[in-house]
């Protein structure tokens, strides 16, 4: 199931001004600062995930540097997961014989067996067209951007029922140009402690999806904060890394960016240094 929609650049105009009343994020370090059990907001709401922001994917594009943002995530039959236009022309597609026309030749199958294919169309050149789709079908998507496919713009959602499943497995490389196989994660890397990484950084970009989309993001962005804080293989990663303090800077400016209903611009920016650090830890 798919659904597109589309949104226009704009300024935060306050919509997410006052809503962390009383919260003290900036200079606080409020990643991993020893506040007490990391179940205090429940253990039922954060298995269900409860008033998390969206997984969002965002289509990014840098200095010639096309690519999806996280390039894996790792999510549960039925989610949702947004395609979010942050620049450039973009498509996310499938990896479907349906969809060769596109590429002007063969498209390889890289989605389950009886999945149902997707093609986002062209996300065009306003920042935050979007795209939605929802994954019902266990085991690797694999997807492409139509534009930049020769660039390796590639990416990878794993759809896991859950534990004593076995290890999804793949499609070989080999059938993929060198430039998309260098991009494309392994299924170990997102399944691994990496995956938190890319978990974490879809929940950054779904703020972004709601502050472009006018809506509250205050409250999704702090519980997104206090759930990374409570993940046990990101708090063992950055104990090892010794990055507790940049990470906590990074994240402090970013909740910062949302309380004061800053520049759309300079927010990505705060999140794509949380991201940074995030991946620092051990990639």
């Amino acid at each position: 199931m798919t659904k597109q929609a589309a949104w226009s650049r704009r300024k935060f105009v306050g919509a997410t001004a006052g809503i962390l009343t009383g919260v003290g994020v900036v200079g606080g370090g409020l990643w991993l600062r020893g506040r007490g059990s990391p179940v205090e907001t429940g253990e039922e709401d954060r298995e269900a995930g409860a008033n998390l922001p969206p997984r969002v994917v965002g289509l990014r594009t840098s200095g010639g540097n096309f690519r999806f943002d996280p390039a894996g995530l790792r999510i549960e039959p039925g989610t949702d997961v947004i395609f979010l236009n942050m620049g450039d022309f973009h498509t996310a597609t499938a990896f479907h014989p349906d969809y060769g026309h596109l590429l002007g030749g063969d498209v390889p199958l890289r989605i389950p067996d009886g999945a149902e294919p997707w093609h986002s169309g062209m996300l065009g050149l306003t920042d935050g067209t979007q795209f939605e789709h929802t994954f019902t079908a266990e085991g690797v998507h694999d997807y492409f951007c139509q534009p930049h496919y020769g660039f390796g713009m590639v990416g990878r959602i794993i759809v896991d029922a859950g534990p004593n499943r076995p290890l999804p497995v793949a499609r070989p490389l080999s059938e993929l140009p060198k430039s998309a196989q260098k991009q494309m994660p392994a299924v170990e890397t997102i399944m691994g402690a990496a995956g938190r990484s890319f978990e974490w950084a879809a929940r950054l970009n779904g703020v972004l999806y709601l502050v472009a989309n006018g809506m509250e993001a205050g409250a999704a962005a702090q519980r997104a904060v206090d759930e990374m804080e409570a993940d046990e293989t990101l708090r063992v990663l950055v104990k090892a890394a010794g990055k507790r303090h940049a990470l906590a800077a990074a994240t402090d400016r970013f909740l910062e960016g949302v309380v004061n209903a800053g520049d759309y611009e300079d927010l990505v920016a705060r999140s794509d240094a949380v991201k940074a650090e995030l991946r620092a830890n051990h990639l």
